[in-house]
This record gives C-alpha cells, sequence and structure tokens, in this order.
C-alpha cells in the first residue's frame, strides 16, 4: 500500500479523498486547520495534523511526520 498526503481534509474533496484512499488501506497523511470532521471517521491508517499551509513551522511538523514515520519515502529518506 502507498503513503499518501492529502490537503484540505476538513471538508470536500481532500475529506472524499481521504476516506477513500484509507478505505483502500493506503495510509494517509490528512493535513487540515481544523481536524475534527475526521476525527470522527476514527480510522487507524489516517493520521491527522493541524496545519496551516502558509505557515513554515507548521510545514516542518509534516516533513517531521513523514521523516519520522514513513520509512521508505523515496523524497525525504536518501
Amino acid at each position: 500500500m502507498k503513503n499518501v498526503v492529502i490537503t484540505g481534509t476538513s471538508r470536500g474533496i481532500g475529506f472524499e479523498l481521504a476516506k477513500q484512499f484509507a478505505n483502500k488501506g493506503h495510509q494517509v497523511l490528512a493535513i487540515s486547520r481544523n481536524t475534527k470532521p475526521l476525527e470522527a471517521i476514527n480510522r487507524k491508517n489516517i493520521t491527522l495534523l493541524s496545519v496551516d499551509i502558509s505557515n513554515n513551522s507548521d510545514i516542518k511538523k509534516v516533513t517531521s511526520f513523514i521523516k519520522n514515520n514513513w520509512k521508505k519515502c523515496r523524497y525525504f529518506n536518501k
């Protein structure tokens, strides 16, 4: 299965994509300022990060998660 990063997961397309990828067994990193909608789904293969993508320190949270948790990420583990 794949590791998938999706932004804007509090509603709309991002929310639906996170659910669909998780339902297919993929590991999903769901990024949104509001994580409450996906918290209600409570899927073990969806990791929620409250992130404002316009904030550099928040982006560092994302890269840190990927480096520390997804060992086979070709972009961060060279």
